[in-house]
């Protein structure tokens, strides 16, 4: 049989120094093993995984809201920050 359909959309990207993936104008927390290394988007319209060498290692939920000139929203889980402080 062949194997089922996975809709999202990929994207390439590098973690920032400070454990942050950019997705759009938003900005959310991701473990420390990702900073400054390449990881890949899995996004679906309401959430987006976070993939390093084909492992998720997190998920977040989108932030679709957008404030019309704005710099966006920034969305840390506790947990990712602990590692780097």
């Amino acid at each position: 049989m062949g194997r089922s359909l996975d809709g999202f959309v990929g994207h390439g990207k590098l973690g920032s120094p400070i454990c942050l993936i950019h997705l759009g104008r938003n900005r959310q927390s991701g473990p420390a093993l990702f900073t400054n290394r390449a990881v890949s988007l899995h996004v679906y319209p309401t959430r987006f995984l976070v993939a390093r060498e084909g492992k998720v290692v997190c998920e977040h939920q989108r932030i679709i809201e957008r404030s019309l000139g704005g710099t966006g929203y920034t969305v840390c889980d506790l947990n990712h920050c602990l590692a780097v402080v």
